[in-house]
């Protein structure tokens, strides 16, 4: 039997009997599926979570002490073939001949159980990248090195001429920055050590700037886990001492943005990844509209408006979007000052509750803006899906539907602007008191046209609809100047 942890052959059977089901009934070699994309698809389907592990979501996502950060045996490796294990997708398959004998020499040998990754530095965990890419293809002769930072655990001097020495005193960590997929297949393979291509060093900022020029230079990562990486340079180099001035500026920027996002309780992560509470999907977007000028003054408020409509779920980048550019057209046509804005939000934040009261969505749904117009389920509506069903209502121009040329904001700024004309309108015919003092001035496009509409947009309250109403954008126009004293 290949290696395996006593703890991890006591949860998955010593020779992961658990997984792969018993030896005598696996007839299948894992290589044989090397070049059949459907049968690992199937596979890879079955895994929970589409096969990620979102590490720094699972582990935390800054730890103080190098020691205490997960371990790559203990944890990370449990995480995988507990993945696999609830999957059932790999029972009646075998793992290839592991074949040490032919593995790569030259290369530093460490025990497994000094390995830690920094979920702040490394992406997330690709099941079915180790699959696919890594065992079915298996051949230890091409299986990368850990690329790995050798430290101490208690900062003492680390070289390649004492690095047994402090290994044999229990003062040897080895952080995972690079290829820790590799590294994680050659572990379910059932290698007993680790094969390293090190850096001694005690600097944490090693880790980043190592993973930063490898993965960053070749574009093996997203935006979203580079961007997160930038952060932790910077964390990491503040940390040592290090100022602002010594820091590229376009990096610092992106420190400045995250701390943003930690005073308002947000945080984003890469599009791959399950939809989660007060958490960005579009970290890029959410990060370019930080950076857009004529957005920052009111980016916060924005964004923490967003928080208090769903707080039960995703930060959705689509309603950023949209209300941005609302927000925008008034700024420039109608000079609405800051403070103004700052009261129209006010006006938005009642209308989407109204339309879509984050308690009418199933427990654990995260999804608040993206559900396509073809849903139908009052449970979850959402205000893109209503933005890209409304697109529907606007009239031709000229022969030219002219409708799949118009941009996304303004589409979605266009449905704003009419639903809160038409809740406005909901409340004083139901003789309440109403929204508004005057209307809004009509959205335009950027032709100048004023963009006319007939669309019952339905309000829902307790799953149930209470009514319907439509709002013309030809009504005649009340002078919006008393708005700001509302």
């Amino acid at each position: 039997m290949s290696y395996i942890h006593p703890t991890l052959a006591k949860e998955f059977g010593e020779d992961y009997s658990k997984i792969f089901g018993p030896v005598e009934d696996r007839e299948i070699n894992l290589t044989s599926l090397a070049y059949d994309d459907e049968e690992l698809d199937r596979i890879i389907k079955q895994l929970p979570n589409k096969g990620i592990i979102n590490t720094r979501k699972r582990f935390g996502k800054r730890i103080k002490k190098i020691e205490e950060n997960p371990r790559l045996e203990k944890d990370i490796h449990q995480a995988v073939l507990r993945m696999l294990e609830q999957s059932e997708a790999l029972l009646g398959f075998k793992l290839p001949e592991l074949n040490l004998e032919a593995e790569r020499k030259g290369l530093m040998q460490l025990p497994w159980e000094i390995f830690v990754v920094r979920p702040d530095v490394n992406r997330e965990l690709d099941v079915g990248h180790i699959l696919r890419n890594i065992i079915s293809k298996w051949d230890i002769r091409y299986n990368d090195p850990i690329f790995a930072r050798i430290t101490t655990v208690d900062g003492s001097h680390i070289d390649e001429n004492n690095w047994k020495e402090h290994l044999e005193n229990n003062n040897l960590v080895a952080v995972a920055n690079d290829h820790q997929h590799g590294g994680e297949g050659r572990l379910i393979m059932g290698a007993p050590y680790a094969l390293v291509d090190p850096i001694f060093c005690n600097k944490k900022s090693t880790d980043t700037e190592m993973y930063d020029k490898r993965n960053g230079a070749m574009l093996a990562s997203s935006w979203e886990n580079r961007a997160r990486n930038a952060i932790a340079v910077v964390l990491d180099k503040l940390s040592e001492g290090e100022t602002k001035q010594s820091i590229p500026p376009y990096t610092y920027e992106l420190y400045e943005w995250n701390e943003v996002l930690k005073k308002l309780d947000v945080d984003f992560q890469s599009s791959k990844l399950p939809k989660d509470k007060a958490i960005c999907n579009r970290g890029k977007d959410l990060y370019k509209y930080y950076c857009t000028k004529k957005w920052k003054p009111f980016y916060e408020e924005v964004i923490a408006m967003h928080r208090r409509v769903w707080p039960e779920g995703e930060l959705s980048q689509e309603v950023l979007w949209g209300i941005f550019t609302f927000l925008e057209f008034y700024v420039k046509e109608y000079s609405y000052t800051t403070a103004k804005c700052k009261e129209l939000l006010k006006k938005i934040e009642i209308v989407l509750k109204a339309y879509y009261p984050d308690e009418q969505f199933p427990k654990n749904y995260r999804n608040r803006s993206t559900t396509g117009p073809s849903n139908t389920d009052p449970c979850k509506r959402t205000f893109w899906g209503d933005a890209n069903d409304y697109r529907g209502y606007l009239e031709k121009k000229d022969g030219d539907d002219w409708r799949v040329k118009l941009d996304k904001g303004v589409q979605m700024s266009s449905t704003l602007h009419h639903m809160i004309m038409s809740y406005n309108k909901y409340l004083t015919d139901m003789n309440k008191p109403a929204l508004l003092k005057s209307s809004i001035p009509a959205f335009t496009s950027v032709t100048g046209k004023s963009i006319g509409f007939e669309n019952p947009f339905k309000i829902y309250k307790d799953k149930d609809v209470i009514n319907e109403w439509s709002w013309n954008a030809d009504e005649a126009e009340v002078d919006y100047a008393d708005f700001e004293n509302e």
